[in-house]
């Protein structure tokens, strides 16, 4: 028996297409005639990217494979995928990690769904597993908008494998939009297109988030001493993260990113003076350490 492997590549992920499955044939012929079809995969949906078949293939005789992917937008264009002729069982040179199957990435924010930050916010997935030997080599991330627009994307970082921080797009408030997440692997092969679907926006009720944004808002951290905000204490919750987010020719910055202490008798945190500029805007962020998720509000100094 001999081993065939096939390969898609350069499967861009930002082309908004839903992978359905994909269709796989070895031929002896190259009009890939039915009655020479030698081994075939049809409606595959989980060798979408990449397969492979032990077969017995005669030496000396070329043989041909093609793929046919198949989205929502239908079926695609068969692709021509290699042409050989075999010599035999021990001329096989496989280097490369075996195709594999890739476990989902399972994406999901570190904000609120209902109550999304618009930006400054990290997607995280689950951790790679995959049947074979292959390794997780790379991440790609990308948002979408409830119309399938991608307003943000980072395809095939190889650095940031299981989370990443969004705080170069501001999203807008109001709206839905889907995180979306897929693995890549040694083996070229990739994970199914996980979504996390969310809401930016909505009215916090946290008092603590409205006097930092008073501040932000009253341009009280623009003068020449530190504004000091005294919090409220919060059941269940020992400590305050607030981080303060600008943003300034279309790119973002950290402003202030600190923790307050709720514990003691009064607490507080302190706004360093120069923290914000005129005419800028801003989100404040808080979260506290009983909670996994942020909530926000954008403040301005117009």
């Amino acid at each position: 028996m001999s081993m065939v492997t096939l390969r898609l590549n350069n499967i861009d992920p930002s082309y908004n297409l839903d992978w359905i499955y994909t269709n796989w044939e070895v031929s002896t012929a190259k009009n890939f005639d039915r009655s020479q079809i030698v081994v075939s995969s049809y409606e595959d949906r989980v060798n979408k990217q990449a397969i492979f078949f032990e077969v017995e293939l005669n030496p000396g005789r070329k043989y041909y494979a093609r793929a046919q992917i198949v989205t929502n937008k239908g079926a695609h264009k068969w692709t021509n995928l290699n042409v050989w002729t075999h010599k035999g069982y021990s001329d096989i040179d496989n280097t490369r990690d075996m195709p594999s199957v890739i476990s989902s990435p399972h994406p999901y924010t570190d904000s609120n769904p209902n109550n999304h930050v618009p930006t400054g916010f990290t997607i995280k997935c689950r951790d790679f597993g995959c049947i074979g030997d292959a390794v997780h080599t790379a991440t790609s991330y990308w948002i979408e908008d409830i119309e399938g627009n991608v307003v943000w994307k980072n395809l095939r970082n190889t650095v940031f494998l299981n989370s990443i921080l969004v705080d170069d797009v501001i999203l807008d408030d109001g709206k839905i939009y889907r995180a979306k997440a897929m693995f890549h692997s040694s083996s070229d092969d990739t994970s199914p297109i996980a979504t996390y679907t969310f809401s930016v926006g909505g009215v916090t009720k946290d008092g603590n988030i409205s006097k930092i944004s008073a501040v932000v808002s009253k341009k009280t951290a623009m003068s020449n001493t530190d504004a000091v905000v005294h919090l409220f204490p919060k059941e269940g919750a020992s400590k305050i993260h607030v981080r303060i987010t600008g943003y300034r020719d279309q790119s973002a910055f950290i402003a202030m990113d600190k923790e307050a202490d709720l514990t003691v008798d009064d607490p507080i945190i302190i706004v360093p003076r120069g923290t914000v500029r005129e005419k800028e805007v801003y989100i404040v962020l808080c979260k506290y350490d009983n909670e996994d998720k942020w909530c926000h509000v954008i403040a301005n100094t117009y």
